[in-house]
């Protein structure tokens, strides 16, 4: 029994998405309780997660490449972080790395249903404009926690829950 969910790709991805989205959300629990280094390690578990997610979801081929480069460089940026490289350095290499994000997530969600559709492009477009404006936005990470956090979330939990269009 137990062979079978694991080969199922809808329920790989499924799960994958449910603990990605614990992951995300405990990373920013971890980091606002001030410690960067249990927030890495839930950076970890939200990144490494996606795996199935990535590898399952309908997508054209570049976009899945994208969201390869993106789970896998970003797990690298918190192992990093663990091993106390400078928070300047992983901060502009992980922005760099959302790039890569935004394209996977905008051409992963081109596939889906409107109600995740919209909540993906969103999603994807706050992070690569983020990504591209953040030297200039006096706060950041206040403007990547007032759209990213709840739009991941969202289309997180509605992969986790209720989507079934993965690859055959």
């Amino acid at each position: 029994m137990l062979t079978a969910v694991s080969r199922s790709p809808e329920i790989q991805t499924r799960i994958g998405a449910a603990f990605s989205c614990f992951g995300w959300v405990m990373l920013f629990v971890g980091t606002g309780l001030g410690s960067a280094q249990v927030g890495s390690l839930f950076g970890l578990v939200y990144h490494l997660s996606l795996a199935p997610v990535v590898a399952n979801l309908r997508a054209p081929s570049w976009a899945t490449m994208a969201g390869f480069v993106w789970i896998y460089s970003d797990a690298v940026l918190d192992v990093a972080r663990l091993n106390s490289l400078d928070e300047e350095i992983i901060w502009a290499f992980r922005l760099g790395i959302h790039i890569a994000a935004a394209i996977w997530i905008i051409g992963t969600s081109l596939n889906m249903p409107l109600r995740m559709k919209l909540p993906g492009i969103l999603l994807g477009a706050s992070l690569a404009l983020h990504a591209m404006l953040s030297p200039y936005l006096p706060d950041s990470e206040l403007v990547l926690g007032v759209t990213a956090i709840p739009l991941m979330v969202i289309w997180l939990l509605t992969i986790a829950f209720s989507y079934s269009q993965t690859k055959s």
